[in-house]
């Protein structure tokens, strides 16, 4: 009975936490006035049953289990570079739970002073970097495929600011896999219960994981080794083309 009444104490303490970062999210999108990432006009044309808004209220992708909604936990306006050669343009940047959100300065006059200039950058596809003079920090995109796919380079005020800016993204990717841990921990419970009790596990036929893995894991390793060197080697790459 008290365990029962413990897990409703948490399931309630959880909606309600959920509820109430719904409520900000609905803030924040109320000074949203549109979605420039992409041609807007021409997508809706192509796409009449579907428009160009982030939904921010909407859970967390990329969180398997029961939904998660976002917070924000840092934001600010920075001088952004897409390039060395290329203008620096001030955005207001938004670091939420899950994503970095790129805005500038709507040009209307309304209540709704921002607009989305570029796509959302989830936190887990994210590499950041400061400058050597720490006069910012590099943003890096990296795609599904572990490729770049864009880079940005965040001019900051001082070197206070940047290292602020780069305290709040670790702090956010960390608490992005936590999130993630927490759910995989509770999947593999699950797991351990639909397997059923040991008396239930046939092991006559089984060998010893140790020996059927040895040579697999050893490939594994490798292969992982050698993975993370090239990725290593690709970003250090860009950063130093960046840097010239």
């Amino acid at each position: 009975m008290i365990d029962r009444t413990d897990a409703a104490t948490q399931q309630l303490n959880f909606e309600l936490n959920n509820n109430d970062l719904r409520l900000q999210m609905a803030e924040i999108m109320k000074s949203i006035d549109g979605y420039d990432a992409v041609d807007s006009e021409e997508f809706e044309k192509l796409f009449p049953n579907r428009r160009t808004t982030l939904d921010l209220m909407a859970p967390m992708p990329l969180l398997p289990g029961p939904p998660q909604f976002r917070r924000v936990i840092h934001r600010g306006n920075l001088k952004v570079r897409e390039s060395r050669q290329g203008p620096k343009v001030e955005m207001h940047c938004l670091l939420f739970t899950d994503m970095l959100l790129l805005c500038k300065t709507s040009n209307k006059r309304t209540d709704r002073g921002l607009r989305v200039a570029r796509a959302p950058i989830h936190i887990a596809h994210m590499i950041y970097h400061p400058f050597n003079d720490a006069s910012g920090f590099f943003i890096i995109c990296m795609n599904e495929f572990d490729a770049p796919s864009s880079i940005y380079l965040m001019h900051t005020t001082d070197e206070k600011e940047t290292r602020r800016w780069l305290e709040m993204i670790n702090i956010t990717s960390n608490e992005f896999k936590r999130l993630q841990g927490r759910h995989s921990d509770f999947e593999n419970s699950l797991y351990d219960l639909r397997k059923g009790p040991p008396w239930h596990q046939s092991s006559q036929h089984c060998l010893p994981s140790a020996v059927i893995h040895r040579k697999s894991s050893s490939m594994d390793s490798q292969v992982v080794a050698a993975h993370a060197h090239m990725n290593r080697a690709g970003v250090r790459e860009l950063l130093q083309n960046a840097e010239k």
